[in-house]
């Protein structure tokens, strides 16, 4: 029991290391709207950010065209 105990710390402590704190506590917690929340706001972010790179690489492909004239 006591080695299980001490797998556990260790997965606890890279998981503490690889997210941020609120993330680890929605991960252990039994709030399911909490989950859910966080899971909407997490896809956002990823959305915009992707929307970024294609607005950024529209940019660079249409200064491309215009450079190839």
């Amino acid at each position: 029991m006591e080695n299980n105990k001490t797998e556990d710390q260790k997965l606890i402590s890279q998981i503490w290391a690889k997210y941020d704190y609120s993330v680890v506590k929605l991960m252990t917690t039994d709030n399911h709207a909490d989950l859910e929340a966080w899971g909407a706001a997490s896809s956002r972010e990823t959305d915009r950010r992707l929307k970024l790179v294609s607005d950024a690489a529209a940019r660079i492909k249409t200064k491309q065209d215009e450079m190839a004239k």
